[in-house]
């Protein structure tokens, strides 16, 4: 790794020049000087690489790589591998950052002394509403970090995280190919199983743009999205103790049936193989049915007619 910058921006692409000229405009603006972007083109068919070249011509910070299409999690890889930058954060192409963010997430690693930075984020809808999830008054024990992203109470993107590039190196972790949902959070669980020094970066400086689905601002999974999700669940179960996280990967199983739930082209059958291995009714009367996800699961797993019947009035009246 050829570490000539402070920081490298990853930027995968696929098929996005409808948002694309925004968010590298927004990187070419930003008050810190030191860092490159990386532009990796992931096949587009659109005009979406004529744009990283116009970028990467005028501004010598802008390096475009075009690959065959694979996946977002083989375009942040092809990232990581050609790298110069001694900290490292990922920006998605149809999202914006602020034009103080890589400044003030440099700042916050106290001369280069911490491994990972997080800070708060915002979510930008097409209709122009936005908000902040924050992580004000976050615990930083590793442990407590774990236990918040492997129930998705914490978000695992790399996108509100600038983390020291050695570290992929040196722990020998990278993005697995054909995993392109939940990608990032594997990532950062696999590194917060090693010793880190972490710390928070007050302040919303990325902003992750949310456009309207049939109706609704939720994703509409498909049965490929939940067997990648299902992957990773799985590698939870096989690196965290049952015993010890019993209540954090219930929740994750949780989450996982709720997107198989929804998810299109997935069976009826397959879901009810899943819950009969992973959420059978036993477990499922452990835990406190304290959310709709949970109550909707445990419906599921008694009536499956019922409980789509029931996700459609969510969508109507929660998830609008």
């Amino acid at each position: 790794m050829n570490n000539t910058v402070a920081i490298s921006v990853i930027v995968p692409i696929y098929n996005a020049e409808k948002y694309l000229d925004n968010s590298l405009s927004s990187l070419a603006q930003q008050t810190f000087q030191d860092f490159e972007v990386l532009l990796i083109n992931d096949g587009s068919k659109d005009n979406s690489a004529a744009i990283c070249k116009k970028y990467s011509l005028r501004d010598q910070r802008f390096k475009l790589f075009n690959k065959e299409n694979g996946g977002s999690a083989s375009a942040r890889q092809m990232g990581m591998d050609n790298l110069c930058g001694r900290y490292c954060i990922v920006c998605d192409a149809d999202d914006w950052v602020e034009a103080n963010m890589l400044e003030q997430l440099y700042l916050a690693t106290n001369n280069e002394q911490i491994d990972m930075v997080i800070s708060d984020f915002f979510v930008n809808y097409d209709n122009g509403k936005q908000r902040i999830i924050s992580h004000k008054g976050i615990d930083l024990k590793q442990e407590s970090l774990v236990r918040g992203l492997l129930c998705q109470k914490i978000m695992g993107s790399t996108n509100n995280k600038l983390i020291r590039s050695e570290l992929f190196r040196k722990f020998q972790i990278s993005y697995l190919s054909g995993i392109n949902m939940g990608e990032d959070l594997l990532v950062v669980l696999k590194l917060l199983q090693h010793p880190l020094s972490i710390t928070y970066c007050k302040g919303a400086y990325y902003h992750y743009f949310r456009a309207r689905n049939n109706g609704s601002y939720t994703n509409t999974p498909n049965a490929s999205i939940f067997y990648q999700l299902a992957k990773v669940n799985k590698w939870k179960y096989e690196h965290f103790s049952l015993s010890e996280y019993e209540e954090e990967l219930f929740l994750s199983s949780i989450n996982l049936a709720f997107t198989g739930l929804r998810a299109k082209g997935l069976s009826k059958e397959e879901y009810r193989a899943f819950l009969l291995k992973e959420l059978p009714l036993q477990r499922l009367r452990k835990h406190s049915c304290s959310n709709l996800k949970t109550l909707l699961i445990l419906i599921s797993s008694i009536s499956y007619p019922a409980a789509k019947a029931a996700l459609n009035l969510m969508y109507r009246f929660v998830y609008k």
